[in-house]
């Protein structure tokens, strides 16, 4: 039997397959029938053992690997992931969303992953469900705005609005009355933001 494993993989039996878990953070999945032309198979966590040679296990698995990783999902988001390393073709110098930056200072900063699992109101990336989802709805539903607030829980930071003014960041809440198909009408309100609270305890202060 040989068994091949790999240091950031965990891997998981399912009824049509294997689950492939890198990072704890991404999925992919191996068809069984793509595995068993390997040759017969078991798993563990750490890896696959296969009634072979291991040289030919090994070689098989990563090119499944390889093709599985293009269907690559994050569990956070739901989102397709891509996943960069030194034979992807992807350069790890001279992007400033991931890999190595160099801004020129005494700081190198290392980002090795895009993804996030926070779902923060102002949000430029679309992670997750955040605040373009909300103005929408807003905009669309012509929703009247009933309060604008702010707090010392929020990051100490301000934005600069296209007339190239400062303004703090505040949450404001609007509101809707809609008619439901049994005729009762049902009130409805949105919070968007421009930002949250920073932390556990002051997200509950805030709250």
């Amino acid at each position: 039997m040989a068994l091949v494993k790999f240091q950031d993989l965990r891997f998981r039996e399912v009824d049509d397959g294997v689950e492939v878990r890198l990072y704890q953070f991404f999925l992919a999945r191996l068809r069984r029938e793509d595995l068993e032309r390997i040759a017969s198979f078991k798993v563990v966590e750490e890896g696959i053992e296969f009634d072979c040679p291991e040289k030919r296990a090994e070689r098989r698995l990563v090119l499944l690997l390889d093709r599985a990783f293009v269907e690559l999902k994050s569990l956070i988001s739901g989102k397709k992931a891509i996943y960069v390393h030194r034979n992807s073709g992807i350069p790890l110098l001279g992007v400033n969303e991931f890999g190595i930056v160099d801004r020129g200072t005494n700081l190198i900063e290392v980002k090795p992953l895009t993804g996030c699992n926070l779902s923060c109101v102002y949000c430029s990336v679309s992670e997750g469900d955040n605040k373009k989802v909300v103005d929408f709805l807003v905009e669309e539903l012509k929703a009247k705005k009933l309060y604008s607030f702010f707090s010392y829980k929020f990051p100490h930071s301000v934005f600069v609005n296209p007339k190239n003014l400062v303004e703090m960041p505040k949450l404001e809440i609007y509101y809707r009355k809609f008619t439901g198909k049994n005729g009762k009408k049902k009130d409805t309100l949105f919070l968007v933001g421009d930002i949250q609270p920073i932390d556990e305890e002051s997200t509950y202060s805030f709250s």
